[in-house]
C-alpha cells in the first residue's frame, strides 16, 4: 500500500498478508487498513499514536517473515518471463 500526498508517494506500507482488502484515511489523516489476515492496521504520522518498541518490532519481523524475493516467486525467475510485448500476442484456445 502506498501512502502519498497529492501526486507525491511520501510512504510505502507493507503489510504481513497475501492482500489488502479495505484502506481508508481517518478524519485525523491517520490511514486504516483491512487485510487478508483478519488484522486492521492503523498507520499515522504522529508518534503519540504509534504502536510500543516491542510492537513494532514484532511488526517488522512479520513483514520480513512473509517477504517475497523480488525475482523469483516459486519456481519462476524475473528473468524468464516475456516482457509487456507479450500481452498483445493472442493466446491459444484449446
Amino acid at each position: 500500500m502506498i501512502s502519498s500526498l497529492g501526486d507525491r508517494c511520501t510512504q510505502v506500507l507493507v503489510h504481513p498478508a497475501i492482500s489488502v482488502w479495505a484502506v481508508s484515511v481517518l478524519p485525523n489523516g491517520d490511514i486504516v487498513s483491512g487485510c487478508s489476515d483478519g488484522v486492521i492496521r492503523i498507520f499515522s504520522a504522529s508518534e503519540e499514536r504509534w504502536a510500543s518498541e516491542e510492537d513494532l518490532r514484532k511488526y517488522e519481523n512479520q513483514v520480513a517473515s512473509q517477504a517475497l524475493p523480488s525475482q523469483q516467486v516459486g519456481d519462476v525467475k524475473k528473468s524468464d518471463l516475456l516482457g509487456p510485448e507479450a500481452l498483445l500476442t493472442p493466446g491459444m484456445i484449446t
